[in-house]
């Protein structure tokens, strides 16, 4: 795993425009940004060490990916079980 300095952070994230910059209309006017703000991005990745390791499919993948770049905006995550079961109980 490759492990970018400060400088390296900085660089790569200042040629990303915020989500809210792009000219796209975004569904129902809100386009949630998911990226973690510059100033808490080391702590969150220093962070981000302790927690498990997780391998996930394509699909998955896909789907954190568009989560993150807002292309399933205003959605803000995935459902948990019991929001599942009850979304399921009702359609």
């Amino acid at each position: 795993m490759t492990t970018l300095n400060d400088d390296e952070v900085r660089r790569i994230r200042g040629r990303v425009p915020s989500l809210n910059e792009i000219d796209n209309a975004p569904y129902k006017g809100v386009l949630v940004d998911l990226l973690v703000p510059d100033h808490q991005w080391l702590q969150e990745r220093d962070a981000a060490v302790a927690l498990p390791d997780y391998v996930m499919t394509d699909r998955q993948t896909c789907d954190v990916e568009l989560l993150l770049n807002g292309g399933f905006s205003p959605l803000r995550g995935f459902m948990n079980q019991q929001e599942y079961e009850g979304y399921v109980r009702v359609s």
